[in-house]
């Protein structure tokens, strides 16, 4: 009776397209870590950093609006 092992040898080639077929994941999954952990430590903290930066956006910031009733004078009205 014979007993022959026979042991997988991965050349460096083989090695190198599964690392970049697998790269990808990689860099997902800690995309996915790293927004995980932001969402964690927002609700520890009960900050939100991106709510921060967009209310201070030119955008956001309006001159001075108006009440209610100024607003609704302002409309145009049919007929």
């Amino acid at each position: 009776m014979s007993t022959e092992t026979t042991t997988d040898v991965i050349d460096a080639d083989t090695l190198s397209s599964w690392i970049e077929r697998h790269d990808d994941v990689v860099v997902a999954e800690r995309v996915a870590g790293a927004v995980g952990a932001g969402l964690a430590f927002s609700a520890a903290t009960n900050t939100c950093a991106v709510g921060a930066a967009m209310s201070k956006m030119p955008w956001n910031r309006g001159a001075q609006d108006p009440e209610a009733h100024v607003a609704l004078t302002r409309l145009p009205r049919n007929g």
